[in-house]
């Protein structure tokens, strides 16, 4: 009886595809999706707003902090600090207003900056209305994150089939067998004998 090597090759992949496929099904019920949310501060008298873009990380200072909801949807937060051109040209981080109503402003590591945007940070409080929408967020992150990992598994699947029809295809043909096939048809000599 000879050897099917095209029989374990199949198992072979079979059973990798479903390790690769529980393995994701597995990574799915453990993610831990987190809403990302930026706030700007552009003014150390104003609350600060949640923001619809980026900060500049080359010219404003950033904080992140990392949070949860009342309803317990994890937040990673981003405080951006934006920057004010100052009268003299400068871009600086704004971070007093004086007795007289003066904006002072500071450069990204000066000692007045670090210490205005910790203390920011470590008072930084969600509001019951960005609690609200930071929940309803969390289902279209769940989602997005739920949709890549599907698109993960559907690639490696494409991969290894790939892989394994074009080795069986090179093995096929080396040893001269039929595609579809797991062995060469022998020929039974028919012709006549002398």
């Amino acid at each position: 009886m000879a050897v099917n090597i095209f029989e374990g090759a199949r198992r072979i992949a079979k059973l990798v595809a479903a390790l690769w496929v529980i393995g994701y099904i597995v990574a799915a019920f453990d993610l831990t999706s987190s809403v990302y949310v930026t706030y700007q501060i552009d003014d150390p008298e104003k609350v600060p707003m949640r923001a619809e873009s980026d900060c500049n990380h080359s010219v404003d200072v950033t904080k992140s902090l990392d949070l949860t909801t009342s309803k317990g949807t994890d937040v990673s937060l981003t405080l951006c600090f934006k920057h004010r051109v100052f009268d003299n040209g400068a871009k600086l981080i704004p971070y007093l207003y004086d007795k007289d109503k003066t904006l002072w402003g500071g450069e990204e590591y000066s000692t007045e900056v670090l210490s205005y945007t910790q203390s920011v940070a470590s008072n930084f409080k969600l509001s019951k209305s960005d609690e609200e929408w930071i929940d309803a967020q969390w289902w279209f992150v769940r989602l997005k994150e739920l949709g890549l990992l599907v698109l993960i598994v559907i690639g490696g699947l494409l991969f290894l089939w790939t892989f394994t029809w074009v080795v069986g295809w090179i093995v096929r043909g080396f040893k001269g067998i039929p595609q579809g096939q797991d062995q060469r048809e022998n020929k039974v000599d028919t012709s006549p004998s002398p």
